[in-house]
């Protein structure tokens, strides 16, 4: 049998790192806000809101799954902020779209870098479903699957994000070098939200 292939502590600590600061750009930009601060999560919780949001990064080296836990309410004050569109007038559904479009922006920076490293990747459609369904996902292992949680905050409101990825081919991962990669949201003007 064969030994399995590990990626080293500093190589999972990259990894971790280009997720965590690609969803904090995405999250400071995206909310409308300039005060945005970060903070861990205590404890292994097993709900961490009301609603989930999903999206997958899958290559031959990597799989990852980030989520974007939150409340509807924190979401519809994210639009209204962003819109301007009164808190009231704000739909559920658009709440939740634009959490999924959270996702498929912090999914899409970190396909970028990944393939900028010689990572080929690609990206799923983001999904939405209940929070309890976290119960669901499996647990990192330490070995081949690692995980991470952390909480955004603004004054509009607060998201907790998570990511399990799972290590495919660990010396595809070890040498690349994602100091050379922007995880910063390129501004191109309005945000445009349908």
């Amino acid at each position: 049998m064969m030994g399995i292939e590990r990626l080293s502590d500093a190589g999972v600590a990259r990894v971790s790192e280009l997720i965590r600061k690609s969803a904090q750009s995405i999250f400071c930009y995206y909310v409308g806000s300039k005060n945005c601060t970060e903070e861990s999560v205590d404890g292994d919780l097993s709900v961490y809101g009301h609603w989930m949001s999903l999206i997958l990064v899958v290559g031959e080296a990597i799989r990852i799954t980030f989520k974007a836990h939150f409340m509807e309410e924190d979401a519809r004050r994210f639009v209204a902020q962003v819109t301007g569109v009164p808190f009231d007038d704000v739909k559920g559904a658009q709440a939740i779209d634009y959490i999924k479009e959270y996702c498929n922006l912090v999914a899409g920076i970190l396909k970028k870098g990944l393939l900028s490293q010689g990572a080929a990747c690609g990206i799923s459609l983001p999904m939405v479903t209940r929070g309890f369904d976290e119960v669901f996902f499996p647990k990192a292992d330490g070995v081949r699957a690692f995980s991470a949680c952390w909480k955004f905050k603004s004054e509009h409101g607060e998201i907790v994000c998570s990511t399990l990825f799972e290590v495919q081919e660990a010396s595809k991962l070890e040498n690349l070098n994602f100091d050379e990669v922007s995880t910063k949201h390129e501004d191109n003007g309005d945000i445009e939200f349908l």
